[in-house]
């Protein structure tokens, strides 16, 4: 797991604040520090990741899209 967020960017900061915050509140034994989230709170966090993951599935296609018109 990450443990310090510090100099990175970009996609890697991302996945490292996904890491600390959110992933641990779907595994609580692994992160007694953090409490647990409620149903509606992981449904929610879940439901933005989803959302998050599409957004970069349609950038990456428009990208490429337009890297092979070139």
């Amino acid at each position: 797991m990450v443990t310090a967020i510090g100099n990175v960017s970009g996609v890697s900061r991302q996945r490292a604040i996904y890491e600390r915050y959110f992933l641990p509140a779907f595994r609580p034994a692994a992160a007694p520090h953090i409490p647990e989230m409620s149903a509606d709170a992981r449904a929610r966090v879940r439901h933005a990741v989803q959302a998050h993951g599409a957004l970069l599935r349609v950038a990456a296609e428009i990208a490429g899209r337009e890297a092979a018109a070139r």
